[in-house]
């Protein structure tokens, strides 16, 4: 199996991306970061109501599909239901707990998901709410990823360490 990226939607996710350089890694968008990605492999959020406007406007700009969507709840073009899938928290942790729990990746690398309230979307869109209170339940799920997720930008590479080629070749 291929390791996986996820993509958030904060300003620094192109740069995040141009740090990491080229890769061979199946994809994942959380919310709008499916709007601005090419190739996806899986798109997940908390709001099932915002992904499926998500994807239609994806499928506006011609943006071609192949992918499959979650969410924790039903809701039109959302492909997986995932009720037993602890919901607390942003719909970043909300991928991770997705991506090692039901889909069996082993590493992620987090990219445009610093957690960092400063950071504006990356359409440079102000974000609607402070995101430092849902730091604590990434403090929780630490142990959760137990070292096989790892982040490329702000609050969130210094929670959970930077990738390493050594880390992601492992």
């Amino acid at each position: 199996m291929k390791p996986l990226l996820i993509l958030g939607y904060a300003a620094c996710l192109f740069d995040d991306l141009a740090a990491l350089g080229p890769i061979d890694a199946d994809l994942l968008a959380v919310n709008r970061a499916g709007l601005v990605v090419g190739a996806l492999d899986h798109w997940v959020s908390l709001h099932p109501d915002q992904l499926a406007g998500f994807a239609a406007a994806r499928a506006a700009a011609g943006l071609v599909g192949g992918f499959t969507t979650w969410a924790p709840d039903p809701g039109p073009g959302i492909d997986r239901v995932t009720t037993d899938v602890e919901r607390f928290g942003t719909s970043s942790l909300y991928a991770i707990r997705i991506a090692l729990h039901k889909l069996g990746y082993r590493r992620a690398i987090l990219a445009g998901v610093p957690l960092d309230d400063a950071q504006p979307y990356a359409d440079g869109s102000p974000i609607p709410r402070r995101l430092g209170g849902h730091r604590i339940a990434w403090h929780h799920a630490v142990a959760e990823m137990d070292g096989r997720v790892r982040s490329l930008s702000g609050w969130t590479r210094s929670l959970l360490g930077a990738p390493s080629p050594a880390w992601w070749a492992a």
